[in-house]
């Protein structure tokens, strides 16, 4: 008995084609594999055949291997199929997004094969996961821009000697300043009492009384005034 067979491998790229596989013999032999990725017509014979061997397309950036084994009457012969990766790839959808100053969340679609890992330092939003492989979705949290300056952060997703980036862009917000209470009546004596100021702007004071002071006379966002008044001789 005899089993003979051309070619006994083949290297071939990540792409699916057909590869023909001849089988020369003087007995009757049966196919053998167990990859799941390959598959093989026909699966038995007899003397000579043609077998084709299908194989998928190999996403993964690792190459990979396959042995098919044709047998018969105490006879064997096997076939390798070496089969080389896919190219690395990472891309992010979009890569940069304008949002308003409220707090809020968007997604970003990550398309890979490679394991890939996030990285951002922004205090002011949080990505998850941080960390993934192959094809998957960030969710990026954001919180209120109070100030009314804009600002920006870069969420940089890398792997395999890869790196995409996505910036996130949110708007300051509207200006605002307003004191609470707006008013007070107060006895003739002398004391103080205090004011709370609300705001997201740089701020300063002025009054033009001879009888009370302002402390302080200036500041940046929320704060709190103290009103120091005399007596009231009048």
């Amino acid at each position: 008995p005899d089993l003979p067979r051309d070619p006994t491998s083949d290297d071939l790229g990540a792409s699916p084609d057909g590869s023909p596989l001849s089988v020369t013999s003087n007995v009757t032999w049966t196919v053998s594999e167990t990859c799941d990725w390959v598959s093989v017509a026909p699966t038995s014979g007899s003397g000579y055949g043609i077998l084709t061997v299908t194989y998928d397309e190999n996403l993964s950036i690792d190459p990979r291997s396959c042995i098919v084994e044709v047998s018969g009457d105490g006879a064997t012969a096997t076939y390798t199929l070496n089969q080389e990766g896919a190219t690395p790839y990472l891309t992010l959808d979009p890569t940069s997004e304008d949002v308003g100053s409220s707090s809020g969340s968007t997604n970003v679609t990550v398309t890979s094969n490679v394991s890939w890992t996030v990285s951002e330092t922004c205090d002011w939003l949080s990505v998850a996961p941080l960390s993934g492989s192959g094809n998957g979705s960030l969710t990026v949290t954001y919180d209120e821009n109070l100030s009314i300056d804009p600002r920006s952060c870069i969420i940089e997703v890398s792997g395999e000697g890869l790196s995409a980036s996505y910036t996130l862009n949110q708007s300051g917000a509207g200006t605002y300043l307003t004191l609470d209470p707006t008013s007070d009546d107060v006895g003739s004596s002398s004391g103080s009492t205090s004011v709370t100021l609300t705001s997201n702007v740089t701020w300063t004071v002025s009054e033009t009384c001879d009888w009370l002071s302002v402390a302080p006379s200036n500041g940046s966002g929320n704060g709190n005034l103290t009103v120091t008044y005399d007596e009231n001789l009048s």
